[in-house]
Parts: C-alpha cells; structure tokens; sequence
C-alpha cells in the first residue's frame, strides 16, 4: 500500500472514532440524565472509603462488630482497610475534595464516566478493525456505543466503566504486539494491566491470561517483561499494604469474603440466593467476627474468618461444588435468576440480542479462519474469575465487553445474507 493510500485509511479511522465517540457520548448523556442520581447516590464501599479519606481517617472502613460487610451504622469502629483497590476510590475521592459531597461532585462524576463510557466505546472499534477488519469495527463501536448495559453502567458510581477502558487499552497494546511484538508496547500493556488490577483486583487474573497467551505465542521474553512491569505498577500499593499491615496483602482484604459468597451452604452460583436475597453472612460466620477486636489487622482476621468456612465447604461438599460450577457457567453465559436488575425485560432483551449475534458471529469467525485467541483466552480468564466467586450482572457486563467485536462480525454477516436474499427474491 503506498503512502497516500495508508494516510487515508488513518483519517478514515480517525473520522469514524469521533463519531462514534460522539454517538457513544450523547446516548451516556441521555443515560445520565434519564436514570441518574446525582442526590442520593449509592456509594457502595468505594464511597465509604473515599469519604474516610476526605475526613482525614486514611484509606479505612468501617464495621460494626457482627457485620458481615463494612458499614457505617451507629456504633461502627473504623480500621485500616485494603478492603477495595485504590484506583476508584481515590477517582472518586478526587471529585469529592474538589467539589464536595454534594450533588455537583457527583454529577461531574457522571460527566467524566460518560466521556470515558465514550472512549471505551472508540477503543473497540480500534481493537475489532485490527482483528476483523474496517467494517466490522464500525459496527462494533456503535454497538459499544449504545448497548444498554453500558449506558446503565456510567449512571452506577462503581467501576466498571473505567475497568472496561482500562482493559480495552490494555488490549489494544496486545493486539498490536500480534502484528509487530516491541518492548515499548508490552511495557506499555503491563503497566495499563496494572492499572486495571488497581480498579478490580480480578483483573490480576486477567493480567496472568496475557502473560500465557504471550508466552504461547513464542513471545517468552515479552511475557516476562510484562509480567515484570505488572508487578512494579502494583509495588506502590503493595508496598502500602505492608506498611500499614505489617505483612503482605495481595492487592485487597476482602478475596476470602468473596469466596465465600461462592462457596457456602446457601450459594446459588450467584451473589444472592434463589429468593434473591442478597448472600453477605451466616449465623456461623456472625458468631466468629464478634470475639474480632478492632486493630490494624481487623480486616485481615475477618476475611480469615470467611475464607477458612469456605475452604471447609469445599472440601467436605465435592458434589455441591460441581453444582455450583455448572450454575456459575449458566448464570454467566444465560440468564442469572437470583438478580432483580438481570431479570429487567430491557437487561433480558440487551443481553439475549447480543448472545445470539455473538454465536452467530463466533461460528463465521472460527469458518473464516479469524484470530480470536486474544478473545478466547479473555473468555478464559471470565469463566476463572466466576468460578472462584460467583457470578453478577456486572461481571456478565465485563464478559460482554469481548463479545462485542465477533456479535458485531455477526451482524455484518447476518446483514449480508439478508440483502443476498433480498436480490434473489427480486430477480
């Protein structure tokens, strides 16, 4: 391809990302403004902790002394806490010291997660041109750019829309390094991987799965590397963590809690029981955090408390535990029961649209002979990181975010033969 047409191609792209970014920012926009709570917005743990922060009470929590989750009710003491990774919390924290706990911080939160609900949505588009090609990657960032999921997810103060910029950029150095492997793009690709694993910690997770995907590529020594950098984008936290507990905490105090919700007598696959109630303690596990006292260590000994009852749930419920497996699988891939939000008819028809473009987008993909072992190996990682725990509409979400490019694929396909079939039935 010569210079001239290699220039035009790039502004192409470059004109397409901004319509879409554009496309993908006003429907956030709307989002915001129909379903928003700019008022009384739900904080979740990210807000407790930011608040402790504004307050001048440091990265803590708060507990009460049979409270299976943090919470700030009456008599509630306050530790230092690991309980949720740094990189929201102190974005969140940010826009509450500048602007207050009031409705305008909370309402430039909202703005600031449109523009980057609307970049995650040009990101794909990037990815999916380089794996499929120009025409399915448009299709793709529209998609992104109105799935209703997402536009859902920048009215939550949680992060999950960050997560899913932070993964796609982390993707878009890797998928670059298929076509042209240097140190510049794998440095560049761990230390975003780094990133993400500060916004969710599963996201490790996902961060390993690269590192084997590389090395299975012949690409050993970049894996190394990115490993290697991955670590140093954590060492500050880590380091944090050691100093403020002592001993070494691996990004969070609140992995054996999470466990548990997978793997306890009354789990259903997912974070609630079939009832729909919500799966956050036990009898058991109250009577065992009470004798707790509150020091430097609380938050350590109390998810020791949760991982040790599932670890015994485990190991003496084999069967239930391949149940379980089978449900989380279900839950992810189908419909998840037990919670009210996935049973919402506009989550029931987002979701079930998007599943059947993306079968029929995998079966043109593997029939076309298309690279998608980026993809797979993410598809991966999701199904380990719900099998551990357990399985929400959030993580559904995630999963969505690289099934986009091949639903997309799908449609294209599916576009095609309807017009082929519209040409027939006119001659």
């Amino acid at each position: 391809m010569d210079e001239q047409g290699s220039v035009e191609i790039k502004t192409h792209t470059r004109s397409h990302g901004w319509w879409i970014f554009g496309a993908a920012l006003v429907a956030r926009f709307v989002a915001v403004l129909v379903i928003g709570n700019a008022t009384t917005p739900q904080l979740w743990e990210f807000g407790m902790i930011a608040k402790n922060i504004i307050s001048g009470s440091g990265y803590s929590m708060s507990y009460t002394a049979a409270g299976a989750i943090p919470n700030e009710e009456k008599g509630a003491f306050t530790v230092p806490s690991a309980y949720m990774p740094p990189a929201y919390v102190l974005f969140l924290a940010g826009f509450m010291n500048a602007f207050g706990e009031g409705p305008t911080s909370f309402l430039a939160l909202l703005i600031a997660q449109c523009v980057i609900g609307a970049f995650s949505a040009v990101v794909l588009y990037w990815i999916s041109t380089k794996i499929f090609s120009h025409g399915v990657g448009i299709i793709t960032g529209y998609l992104c750019a109105c799935y209703p999921p997402y536009l859902y997810t920048v009215t939550d103060y949680g992060s999950t829309t960050l997560y899913l910029l932070v993964l796609g950029i982390v993707w878009l150095f890797v998928v670059d390094s298929m076509r042209k492997s240097t140190i510049l793009n794998t440095v560049l690709s761990g230390l975003a991987a780094a990133l993400l694993a500060l916004i969710r910690a599963d996201g490790v997770l996902i961060a390993c799965g690269l590192a084997v995907w590389l090395a299975l590529r012949g690409l050993t020594p970049y894996a190394l590397v990115f490993l290697v950098v991955l670590v140093v984008g954590l060492s500050p936290w880590l380091l944090r963590n050691y100093l403020v507990f002592d001993r070494i905490v691996p990004i969070t105090t609140s992995f054996g809690f999470n466990f548990w919700r997978g793997h306890n007598p009354i789990a259903s696959g997912s974070g609630r029981e079939m009832s729909g109630e919500g799966i956050w303690g036990s009898e058991e596990i109250d009577r065992k955090l009470i004798p707790l006292s509150p020091s430097t260590h609380y938050e350590i000994e109390r998810d020791r408390v949760f991982l040790d009852e599932a670890l015994i749930f485990a190991r003496s419920h084999p069967k239930e535990e391949i149940i379980l497996a089978g449900k989380k699988l279900l839950f992810l891939w189908g419909l998840d029961l037990t919670h009210p939000k996935a049973r919402s008819l506009p989550y029931l028809l987002s979701w079930g649209v998007m599943l059947c473009l993306f079968c029929f987008g995998l079966y043109h993909a593997i029939g076309k002979g298309y690279n998608l072992s980026l993809l797979v190996m993410y598809y991966g990682c999701m199904i380990l990181i719900v099998l551990i725990f357990f399985v929400l509409p959030r993580y559904q979400i995630i999963l969505s975010y690289g099934m986009v490019p091949v639903a997309a694929l799908g449609l294209s396909m599916a576009w095609n033969q309807l017009k082929k079939y519209g040409h027939r039935s006119n001659s």
